[in-house]
This record gives structure tokens, sequence and C-alpha cells, in this order.
């Protein structure tokens, strides 16, 4: 990455991210490149691991999603689309802060025929699920700076463009989860946002709201499992601030904190909750100690899928945080930041 391709100095984070590699496997030894850096991939290329593995073995682990997240003073938005292989599906719902989950929709499809994730998560990037009822659509153009995000179902619409402009450099991880290969994300956050969404006969504009994405492609393991926390908003003071945590699957590498324009390591993300009533408060921490929330839910999207070779189970309350962040030298208040936690498992 050239010298020209840095962001301005103000969105610099602390010297200890390097760029992301160009190639993410070492060219003599074959391993992955493996750790966190600020900025976008370009591309992701596993080409090396599935040679290794076998073109049979990889098409059976090679799993791709794109996860995003708006939110605005009056609700949250999340919407997937999730590329097994052979398998796919694609979920989306809003949630209104005081009144919890107003809509929901989940499709299930065929992947190649209805649904595809693509390997450019920048520009370029290209990922969608048709079924007869349902159109998911996250694309960013070539030379455009903004995502434009389409979902066009029965209970719920939105249109919205998710600008990267003004926002910070993405957070991005090589990883190795146990018993899989190479995992390779790239969390967004506090990107610009305008469109609407539309619930019934409800229309809620989005301008002004702050969007994320979660992209992700990797040759995991058959059994997957994690906890993760997603907090996207702005302090009291009206500084805009982003958490991505998770505990288990890819560990510390994807977990930090974004204050403003910079990006923070943070410890790997510790979840206390009550498994079987999610939507009574979570505490979230992490294993450095900078973080210590308290997340309280005001609705819950949950999936319970049992389809033979792909069973999966999942929660993901949506909500508030409430504590402190502790970031370089500061000490920062979250009092009812919105976002989500999640509790996922899944064979695959």
């Amino acid at each position: 990455m050239s010298h020209a391709d840095r962001p301005p100095e103000s969105i610099l984070p602390p010297p200890a991210f390097p760029d992301p590699p160009e190639q993410l496997f070492d060219e003599e030894s074959g391993a992955p490149k493996l750790g966190t850096y600020f900025g976008p991939f370009r591309r992701i290329d596993l080409s090396p691991a599935v040679a290794r593995l076998g073109r049979a073995e990889a098409f059976s682990r090679h799993k791709r999603w794109f996860y995003t997240a708006i939110s605005t003073d009056e609700i949250w938005i999340g919407a997937a689309i999730v590329d097994t292989g052979y398998a796919a599906n694609a979920f989306a719902y809003v949630s209104s802060h005081e009144r919890g989950v107003l809509a929901v929709t989940s499709h299930l499809g065929v992947p190649g025929l209805g649904c595809r994730v693509g390997d450019l998560p920048e520009e370029g990037a290209d990922a969608r699920f048709r079924s007869l009822d349902a159109l998911f659509r996250l694309r960013r153009r070539e030379g455009s700076t903004a995502y434009e995000l389409v979902v066009d179902t029965k209970p719920l619409q939105v249109w919205a463009t998710i600008e990267t402009a003004r926002a910070p450099w993405p957070l991005s991880a090589v990883a190795r989860p146990l018993g899989g290969e190479v995992n390779v994300t790239e969390k967004r956050a506090l990107c610009d946002v305008r469109g609407e969404a539309r619930v019934g006969g409800t229309r809620y504009l989005l301008d002004g709201g702050l969007g994320g994405m979660d992209y992700t492609q990797g040759l995991l393991p058959r059994m997957t499992a994690w906890r993760w926390a997603y907090m996207l908003g702005r302090t009291d003071s009206g500084v805009r601030v982003a958490m991505n945590l998770v505990e288990g699957f890819n560990g510390p590498v994807e977990c930090g904190v974004w204050l403003g324009r910079r990006l923070y390591a943070v410890g790997e993300g510790r979840f206390e909750f009550d498994r079987a009533e999610p939507t009574r408060p979570w505490r979230v921490t992490t294993t450095c100690g900078a973080v210590d929330l308290r997340f309280e839910a005001v609705g819950l999207h949950a999936e319970k899928r049992d389809l033979v070779l792909v069973r999966s189970e999942f929660v993901q309350p949506v909500g508030r945080f409430f504590g402190t962040v502790r970031v370089g030298d500061r000490e920062v208040e979250i009092d009812g930041v919105p976002g989500v936690v999640e509790d996922q498992s899944v064979r695959w």
C-alpha cells in the first residue's frame, strides 16, 4: 500500500498496527500472515490454502458472509448474507431502541444460483441473495467510496448508502481458528448513512445514522462457535464510538474500539449472560480490562436451523451498552450506545 493511499495523519491509529499484506500467505512457508492490520484488504485470495487442502475439503470448509449494521437515533438495522458453499441464507431485522424488534425476515437459498458473496470486501464488493420472496444486495461499485444496501422483502424494506469517505479505516485480521485453516475478516464502523427503511406503513429516515460491516471469509472448522459484541453510536458529548469484540473463533486479533477516527486494540472479549434467558443483561469485558460494559436488550433475533449438513443456533439480542471503555489515556463513558451481542454455535 503506497504512502499516497494512506489516510490523513489525523485518522491513523497507534503505530502498532501494520498495513494489511498484499499477499495473505508467505511465499516460502505457505503459512497465513496472522495478525491485526489497519486498513482495507483489496482482495481475499485463499487459493494457497485451497490447494493445500484439496478442492473437495476446501469446498466443505469455505464460508463467506457480509453483515451490515445501521444505527440511528430511533432504530437499529441488522442484515446478513451468508454463503456456506452448499447452503445459503439471508436475514434482516429492524429494532426500535424503545420498543424492540419491529420486523424480522429470514430466508434460505441456493449458493451460486441465488446467493453469492464475492472475494472483494472493498471496491467491487458484491454480495447478493435472491429467492421467490426476497432480495438482498450489498455492493460497492468500482471507483466508489460507498456501499449500497438493498433489502426488499414483505415484512421490511431498506435502501441505504453507507459512505466510507469520512470513516476511520477498518480493522482487518488474519486468524487461524482452532481446527480451521485460515480466516480473514474486515470490520468497518462509523460510516455515514443516508436512506430509508420501511416496516409496514411506517417509514424511518436513516440520514445522519452510522453504519458498519463485517466481511468474513475463511476455511473454517466443521464446528464453530463464538460470542460477539458490536457497538455503533455516539457518546453523550457527541464523539463517535464503535467496538468489535469476540470470544473464541478469531480471538483477540479482531477486537478493537474506534473512538472518533482512531482505532485501538483491546484484549479478547469475555461474556457473562444467562443462556436460558438471553434478553437479561449481559456483562461484556476484555482480558486487558479496557472494556467494562453492561448490555441491556430491548429485543431479540434468534434462529435455529437443522438442515442435516448444516446445523446452526444463534441468538442476537439488540439493545444498548452502558459502562466504561479505556483507550489510550482516556476513560470513555458509554451511556446507552446502541449495539448487539451474539451467542452462536454452528456445524457446517
